[in-house]
Parts: C-alpha cells; sequence; structure tokens
C-alpha cells in the first residue's frame, strides 16, 4: 500500500534532503557529474530553499510503500498548469507500478487545471520513457542557466488533465 506524506516539518525536510541525495547522487553523477548534482541539491533542496517553495505554494510527498520510504515528488500550480518539480523513486522500487500511483497523486493534486508538465535532462533516456508511457509528450525544449557556469539542458514534456 503507498502512503503520500506531506512534507510539512523541519524532520520531514531533512527526511527530503537526505533521500534525494540518497537517489540523485548516484544516478545523476554519470550523467552531469558529483559537482553539479550537488550544487543542484543544495539549489534546490536545501532547508531554506524548501521553505521558501512551501510559502510560494509548493507541495512535497514523501512517498511510502508499506510503510518504508521509497519516493517522493514536488508540484506547484502554475497558472493553469501543475509544475512537476521533483519525481523521484529508489532504484530498488522501480518497475513494480509505483511511478504510475505517484503520477495518480500528482494528477489528482492537479484538479482543476489543464496540465501538469515537468522538466527532464534530455539525456535521461528512461524516465523520459516512462513519462511518455504515463502519457506525457515532449513539447519544448529548453537550456536553464542555473549559476556556477551550469547549465540545465532538458526537454519540457506536458501532459493534459481531464
Amino acid at each position: 500500500m503507498l502512503t503520500f506524506q506531506p512534507v510539512a516539518s523541519p524532520e520531514d525536510i531533512l527526511c527530503l534532503q537526505n533521500l534525494a541525495r540518497e537517489i540523485q547522487i548516484p544516478y545523476f553523477t554519470p550523467m552531469i557529474g558529483e559537482a553539479q548534482i550537488t550544487y543542484m541539491l543544495d539549489l534546490f533542496l536545501s532547508e531554506t530553499a524548501v521553505k521558501e517553495q512551501l510559502q510560494k505554494g509548493y507541495q512535497y510527498r514523501l512517498v511510502y510503500e508499506e510503510g518504508t520510504l521509497c519516493g517522493y515528488f514536488g508540484v506547484c500550480p502554475e497558472g493553469e498548469k501543475l509544475f512537476l518539480s521533483k519525481f523521484y523513486l529508489k532504484e530498488n522500487f522501480r518497475g513494480k507500478g509505483i511511478a504510475s500511483k505517484m503520477m495518480e497523486e500528482v494528477c489528482s493534486l492537479g484538479k482543476g487545471l489543464k496540465a501538469v508538465y515537468l522538466t527532464v535532462n534530455k539525456k535521461n533516456h528512461h524516465p523520459i520513457a516512462v513519462y511518455q508511457s504515463l502519457g506525457f509528450s515532449i513539447t519544448d525544449s529548453v537550456e536553464t542557466d542555473i549559476g556556477n557556469g551550469y547549465i540545465m539542458d532538458d526537454y519540457i514534456m506536458e501532459k493534459p488533465l481531464s
């Protein structure tokens, strides 16, 4: 059984940060390098950054399978769309249908909006295929300067909500 716990307390934020490092550093280091992924985690998931995001309307959820922490996601409404900022699952929980259930929860948070969209690294081929299987399509390509000499080279993918 999957449960989705809202991130609200300092303890929740610390749990989110630790999980993000556990998942993202080994996954993204071969793709973009450890220095860039560490910089991005510090930039986007520091305690201060998460608190500011929560004040601006972001919602983060810690995902538990049978009581075991297995992933997380973060969303924020932007006009008529829901921005899916983060969507991560521990490696040993992948391929079990959990991402589909997580996406159902994401879409429920976008109720009343026209679409959910996300950005994904162009080299991140497997997740691109997973997102496509979940109803997303590539709508654009962007390069975002995130400072410190780093560029995020991403696709924008979007899924209509009914």
